[in-house]
C-alpha cells in the first residue's frame, strides 16, 4: 500500500480523536428516512466562494454565500464586488443561469461568435447568448433585443429602449425576476388583482405602469423590499449584494423550479469511518440530522484518496459561525438549514442557523400511539398537543409496544394517563419523557389589566384591593379564555350592530388578546403566586365618536398614535395597533385609510383602575364614509345673519373650482346650524357677535368651508382676511416643517395659521397635516400667507392601461385570449403580435354601445359568439376589468371643459393633433372652443381608473379620442369621445 499523503493522514487524525457529545439519544437507533452525499466539485467551489470583499459581517453575505454554492452568482479573481452596478445585461445573464437555461444561451452565444467578426469582444457575444433566449421566452422584448445588437455594432443608439451596458433599475429588476420564473413555472408569483403594497410608497407613483404589477408580486413574495423611508426608488440601480439577496429571497420559488428542497434539522451525531483497499483510502463522515418532521437525514461528507487523478472527494460549501469551509466544520447541537437536490441525492449547500436549543413542555398523558410514533397531552384547559416521538421511544415486542420513561420500558396499556408528564423536545420532536405525577391543585387572583408585556412575558394588573401587581408566564405553557363583547349583555343596545364584522371564536384566543381593562382571573402554578399557567378575561366595552386631529407612527411601524377629539371637544390620545379590524362603508380596510380630519366610531375597552383613573384600549374602529366631508369652499362679502333661520348672507360669492373661483352669486345663503362651527379672523378665533359687529359689509373676505351634512350643506370654518386674493396653481409641495410652514415647487416659505382653512382629501384638517409630496391647490390673501389650502390626489393616468385585442377563444366566466392587440401609449396605439390572455370575474364590466352588456353573453360560441370581435380591454394587470365594445378611435383633441349639457362636454382652449406629423395645433386663433359627445361605452380615464360618464367637472382639462375628425377644423365642431382621459 501506497503512503497516503500527508492531508489524509491529518484527517485521520482528526476523525480517530474528535469526541463528540450526543444531543439526540435515539438518533442513530431510529431508521434514516433519506441519505445525501456531497458533490464532487464542492472544493473547488468553496475555494472561488471566499470573497475577499465579503467580510463576515457584510449584510448580504449569507446570500452571495448560498448563492455562490448554488452556481446562480460568480466571482472573478477572488473578488465578488458586491457595490458594482448590475447592468441590463448582467441581470439578463444572472437569470437565464436561475432558471437552468445557461447552456440554451450557451450554445446561442456560439453560434453569434461563429457568425461575428473575429475580433469581436467574448463577453459580448455569451450576453447576446443570454439576451436572444431571454427574448424568446419572454424577459425582454424583440425589440429591446433589436437595441441590445444595435449596440454591439454602433457607438450607441440615442433612441434605444434597452441599453445592454445600462444600470438595471429597480422596477426592471423585479419585472424580469418575474417574467424569467413565470417562463418556466407559470404559477410563480400568483398574480394580484389589485396593487396593494406599491400604493402604500410614498413614490408608488414613480413605479412604470408597465413594471408595476411585478413589483406588487416581489413586494407580496418578499424577494424585494420598500426602504426604511417607505420608498422603493424604482429608477434606483441594483448592487450585485442587492441582486444576491433578491436571489436568496425567491427561496421556493426557485428551488421548485430546479428541483431542489430546502429543508431544516438539528445535527444530532458525527459517525466516521475508513475504508482501504488495492491502495485507495476512502474516509466518510455520516452527520445524522434530526429534521423538523421528526425523522431522520443522514448527510455524507467523503474525502477520497487513491493513484487515480479523477476528483473523488464528496462535499457541500457550508457556512457556520461567518465562516466558508465543508461539512467537515458541522457539529452536534447545530441546527441547520440545508439544500438538496432529490433527483440524485446530493446536498448542496449547508448553512448553520444557531446551536441547539432544546425545550420542555409538561401537561397531562392522554394517549400514545406507537404505530405513528406519538404522544397526546393536554392542558388545564383540555387543549390537546400531539407530538411526533424519536422512533427509539417506542420499543415493540411482538404485539406488545412499550414507551421508554426515564430509562424504564413502560407498557402502553399500563400508562399512567391522566398523570402529569414533562417532554423534551428537539426540532419539535420529544426525545425523552419524564413522569411528573398526579394534576395539583392552583391558587387564582382576580383584577383589571393595565398593561400586557408579551415580549417579556409578564402581565400586570390592579387587584380589588387596589393593589398593583407584575406576575409572568410561558406563552406556550398557558392557556387563555376571553369573553368577547359580543357574548356580553349589551346594555346600551347598538354596540353589537354598530360593530358587526369583528368576530372570531373565542376559543383560539392567545396572549395577545388580552389588553389594558380587561377584568381577568389568574390561575398559578403549584406552590407558585407568580407562574401563570391560566388566564380567563372579560371585558369592559363603550362605543366613542370623534374626529382624528393627529395620527402618529411609532419607531417600529407595528402601532400608531391616535388624538381624537369627540364632538364635546374632549380629546383622548390611542394606541391602535396595525392589525386592528378597521372597516369603512361596510367593507374591512387596513389602518392606513385612517386619515388625519376623518370621523369615526371607535369600540373603546375601558376599565377604572383607581380613582380618577382610567385604561382605555381601542378594539375596532370605523370610518364613517362621505358625512363631514368638505364639498365646497366659497369666498365672497359677509352681509350678515339671520339669527331665527340660522343662515349666513353672502354678497358676491365665488365657488372654488379647478380653473379657479368662479360661479359667481350675488347673494347666497348657508346654514350656520352647528354648534362646532369654527370662526376665525386671521388667526384668531372670534364669535358671531364679532364678526356681525365688525365684518358685515366690510371690505373683508370671507372664506368658507363648506361641509356635507344629513340635511345639506352647512358652514364649517370660516375666515376674514383683509388682503388681497391670489389663486396659486396646484403644486407639488416640497417641504413641510409640521408646524404651518411649507414650500412648493413654484413658491417658497408658504404660512398657513388656525384661521386657514386645510382640506385634505375632503376632511377638515389643520396646517400641521400638510407632508411633503402633497398635492395642494393654494389660495394666498396677503404676502406668502394661505387662507385655503386643498390637498387631493396628483392627477396621474399611468397606471391605468387600455388595450385593443381581437378576442381568439373565451373561458366562460374565467378568462379570454386575444389574437393581438395594440396598447395607447401617449397618443399612440402601439401594436404587439403577442398572443395576451386575461381573466375575468365577477367584477368584470361588459359594456356595449348602449350600456352594460350582460356578462353571460360574453361567450365564444351560439349566433351571439364574441369570437373574432374587436374589443377595448381595460387591464389590471392579467386581469380585464373592463371590456368595451365601441368604434377604434385614433384620432386626438384636448382642451379644458368649460361647460357641461347633459352628454355634451363644451372645451375651450382646444388643439387637435395632426395625425401626419403629431403636432398639436388650436383649433382656432381667435375662438377655440369645440364640442365632445360621451357615450354610454366611452372609456373615461380619471385617476388610474375608469369613472362614470357624468364625473366631468368644469375645468377638467381633458384629452379626447375619436374615430375620425371634420375635414375642415375649425370653432364649433363636434366630435364623438370614445376614450376620454382626465389629466388634471
Amino acid at each position: 500500500m501506497k503512503k497516503l499523503p500527508a492531508l489524509i493522514l491529518l484527517f485521520v487524525l482528526i476523525l480517530e480523536t474528535a469526541v463528540f457529545a450526543q444531543t439526540d439519544d435515539y438518533i442513530v437507533s431510529d431508521n434514516v428516512s433519506q441519505t445525501y452525499s456531497g458533490i464532487l466539485d464542492a472544493a473547488s467551489i468553496a475555494a472561488n466562494v471566499k470573497f475577499g470583499d465579503v467580510p463576515d459581517n457584510h449584510w448580504a453575505r449569507t446570500a452571495i454565500i448560498r448563492d455562490a454554492a448554488l452556481n446562480l452568482i460568480k466571482g472573478y479573481g477572488g473578488k465578488f464586488t458586491p457595490e458594482a452596478k448590475q447592468t441590463n445585461e448582467e441581470v439578463i445573464d444572472t437569470l437565464i443561469r436561475v432558471i437552468g437555461r445557461e447552456r440554451e444561451a450557451a450554445a446561442i452565444a456560439a453560434s453569434i461568435v461563429a457568425q461575428a467578426p473575429a475580433d469581436s469582444n467574448l463577453k459580448t457575444m455569451q450576453a447576446l447568448g443570454s439576451l436572444n433566449l431571454a427574448s424568446q421566452i419572454g424577459i425582454i422584448t424583440p425589440a429591446e433585443y433589436a437595441d441590445a445588437i444595435t449596440q454591439t455594432t454602433a457607438a450607441g443608439n440615442a433612441y434605444s429602449t434597452f441599453v445592454r451596458l445600462a444600470p438595471a433599475t429597480r422596477e426592471n429588476v423585479a419585472n424580469w425576476i418575474v417574467l424569467a420564473l413565470r417562463s418556466v413555472n407559470p404559477a410563480a408569483f400568483p398574480p394580484v388583482a389589485t396593487v396593494q403594497k406599491i400604493v402604500g410608497l410614498s413614490d408608488y407613483r414613480n413605479i412604470s405602469a408597465s413594471t408595476a404589477m411585478s413589483v406588487e408580486a416581489v413586494l407580496n413574495a418578499k424577494v424585494m423590499s420598500a426602504y426604511s423611508d417607505n420608498t422603493f426608488k424604482p429608477k434606483n440601480g441594483v448592487t450585485r449584494a442587492e441582486l444576491a439577496q433578491m436571489l436568496y429571497n425567491l427561496d421556493n420559488n426557485y428551488f421548485g423550479i430546479a428541483g431542489l428542497e430546502k429543508k431544516t434539522g438539528t445535527v444530532g451525531e458525527l459517525r466516521n469511518n475508513q475504508y482501504t483497499e488495492n491502495g485507495a483510502v476512502s474516509f466518510w463522515r455520516n452527520i445524522y440530522v434530526r429534521t423538523a418532521a421528526g425523522k431522520i437525514d443522514v448527510l455524507r461528507y467523503e474525502i477520497y484518496s487513491s493513484t487515480n487523478p479523477q476528483p473523488r472527494n464528496r462535499d457541500a460549501v457550508t457556512l457556520r459561525l461567518g465562516a466558508v469551509s465543508g461539512m467537515e466544520a458541522l457539529k452536534e447541537g447545530d441546527a441547520i438549514e440545508y439544500i438538496v437536490r432529490e433527483s440524485d441525492k446530493a446536498v448542496l449547500h449547508v448553512q448553520v442557523k444557531s446551536a441547539l436549543t432544546a425545550t420542555t413542555v409538561s401537561g397531562q398523558l392522554y394517549s400514545v400511539d406507537a404505530s405513528a410514533n406519538t404522544i397526546n397531552i393536554t392542558d388545564s384547559a383540555n387543549k390537546h398537543f400531539i407530538y411526533n416521538t424519536a422512533e427509539g421511544l417506542f420499543v415493540k415486542d411482538g404485539s406488545t409496544a412499550y414507551l421508554n420513561i426515564a430509562n424504564l420500558k413502560i407498557d402502553i396499556s399500563k400508562l399512567p394517563y391522566g398523570s402529569n408528564v414533562s417532554l423534551k423536545l428537539i426540532n419539535n420532536t420529544v426525545t425523552e419523557v419524564a413522569y411528573i405525577g398526579r394534576q395539583t391543585l392552583y391558587s387564582e387572583i382576580r383584577g383589571i389589566v393595565i398593561e400586557n408585556n408579551a415580549d417579556y412575558g409578564y402581565i400586570t394588573v390592579v387587584d380589588s384591593k387596589g393593589n398593583e401587581l407584575t406576575k409572568y408566564y410561558y406563552e406556550s405553557d398557558m392557556t387563555v379564555e376571553k369573553q368577547q363583547y359580543y357574548d356580553a349583555e349589551d346594555e346600551i343596545g347598538y354596540i353589537d350592530s354598530l360593530f358587526p364584522d369583528f368576530r372570531y371564536d373565542p376559543r383560539d384566543c392567545g396572549i395577545n388578546d388580552i389588553e389594558p381593562g380587561d377584568v381577568v382571573v389568574l390561575t398559578f402554578a403549584k406552590g407558585s403566586r407568580d407562574e401563570i399557567v391560566h388566564i380567563s378575561a372579560s371585558t369592559n366595552y363603550q362605543a366613542r365618536y370623534g374626529k382624528i386631529i393627529t395620527l402618529q407612527n411609532d419607531e417600529s411601524g407595528e402601532f400608531a398614535q391616535m388624538l381624537v377629539e369627540y364632538e364635546n371637544k374632549q380629546t383622548s390620545w390611542f394606541t391602535v395597533p396595525r392589525e386592528i379590524f378597521v372597516s369603512k362603508d361596510g367593507k374591512p380596510v387596513g389602518t392606513d385609510k385612517m386619515l388625519v380630519g376623518d370621523w369615526v366610531k371607535l369600540l373603546v375597552n375601558q376599565a377604572i383602575v383607581g380613582p380618577g383613573k382610567t385604561v382605555e384600549s381601542v378594539k375596532e374602529i370605523v370610518i364613517e364614509g362621505g358625512e363631514h366631508f368638505i364639498g365646497k369652499i366659497v369666498k365672497g362679502s359677509f352681509a350678515g345673519i339671520n339669527k331665527i333661520q340660522k343662515q349666513m348672507q353672502i354678497r358676491d360669492s365665488y365657488t372654488l373650482e379647478k380653473t379657479g373661483w368662479s360661479g359667481y352669486q350675488n347673494l347666497s345663503n348657508y346654514s350656520i346650524s352647528g354648534s362646532d362651527i369654527e370662526y376665525y379672523y386671521n388667526n384668531t378665533r372670534v364669535s358671531p357677535d364679532y364678526i356681525e359687529r365688525y365684518f358685515k359689509n366690510s371690505d373683508a373676505t370671507v372664506y368658507i368651508a363648506l361641509e356635507k351634512n344629513y340635511s345639506g350643506e352647512r358652514v364649517r370654518k370660516l375666515t376674514f382676511r383683509l388682503s388681497r386674493d391670489e389663486a396659486l396653481k396646484p403644486d407639488t409641495v416640497t417641504a413641510s416643517s409640521g408646524d404651518g410652514k411649507f414650500s412648493t415647487i413654484g413658491n417658497a416659505n408658504l404660512t398657513t395659521d388656525n384661521g386657514t382653512i386645510v382640506v385634505r382629501y375632503g376632511r377638515l384638517v389643520s396646517g400641521k397635516d400638510i407632508y411633503s409630496s402633497d398635492y395642494a391647490r393654494v389660495i394666498l390673501n396677503g404676502d406668502k400667507s394661505a387662507s385655503v389650502v386643498v390637498i387631493s390626489d396628483v392627477p396621474d393616468n399611468s397606471g391605468i392601461m387600455i388595450a385593443r385585442g381581437r378576442i381568439r377563444s373565451i373561458d366562460d366566466g374565467k378568462s379570454f385570449s386575444v389574437q393581438s392587440m395594440s396598447v395607447l401609449s401617449g397618443q399612440e396605439w402601439v401594436y404587439t403580435p403577442v398572443a395576451r390572455e386575461f381573466s375575468i370575474d365577477h367584477n368584470t364590466r361588459f359594456i356595449s354601445a348602449d350600456g352594460t352588456l350582460n356578462a353571460k353573453d360574453f361567450i365564444g360560441y351560439t349566433e351571439v359568439s364574441k369570437i373574432d370581435k374587436v374589443y377595448y380591454i381595460v387591464t389590471d394587470g392579467s386581469r380585464a376589468t373592463h371590456i368595451i365594445e365601441a368604434p377604434y378611435a385614433t384620432n386626438c383633441v384636448k382642451g379644458t371643459v368649460y361647460k357641461i349639457e347633459g352628454d355634451i362636454l363644451h372645451l375651450k382652449d382646444a388643439m387637435y393633433r395632426d395625425a401626419k406629423t403629431g403636432v398639436w395645433k388650436p383649433v382656432s386663433n381667435t375662438n377655440a372652443v369645440i364640442k365632445v359627445n360621451v357615450y354610454q361605452n366611452s372609456v373615461i380615464a380619471r385617476n388610474n381608473a375608469v369613472a362614470a360618464k357624468n364625473s366631468f367637472v368644469a375645468g377638467d382639462v381633458i384629452r379626447a379620442f375619436s374615430v375620425s375628425l371634420p375635414s375642415r377644423i375649425e370653432s364649433g365642431i363636434t366630435i364623438d369621445g370614445y376614450i376620454i382621459y382626465v389629466d388634471n
